[in-house]
């Protein structure tokens, strides 16, 4: 039996607009958690998925949920653009993103910038 964990987590802080801001990143395999923080905490907590491609045009539309949190515009537009870089191609994986910056809101192309040095 192995005791290694495995979920596959990833840290890093990056100066953005000369604010620290945190990323965490864990990988559940179908699943990621990321989270992005400039005060320690989950603040905002949003879920997106991948719905089925439309049998008509094969096209993917994507569903945002907020768990924690009042609905934030660029908080749940943020999470839909990393669900959608995400799943470009398979394996398809929903997102749960928690978010709490409040000084600088890092741009969706920071993000993935970011998610991309993870090697998502």
């Amino acid at each position: 039996m192995s005791t290694s964990c495995p979920v596959k987590f990833r840290t890093t802080t990056r100066t953005l607009n000369s604010i620290p801001t945190e990323f965490i990143l864990a990988d559940y395999g179908t699943h990621l958690l990321l989270q992005i923080t400039q005060v320690g905490k989950v603040g905002w907590l949003v879920k997106a998925t991948r719905d089925k491609p439309s049998i008509l045009d094969g096209k993917s539309t994507f569903t945002i949920v907020n768990l924690l949190g009042p609905d934030e515009e660029k908080v749940d537009l943020l999470a839909r653009i990393v669900v959608e870089k995400v799943n470009l191609k398979p394996p398809y994986k929903s997102l749960l993103l928690g978010y709490s910056c409040s000084k600088y809101h890092p741009t969706p192309k920071e993000v993935c910038q970011v998610l991309r040095e993870f090697g998502i």
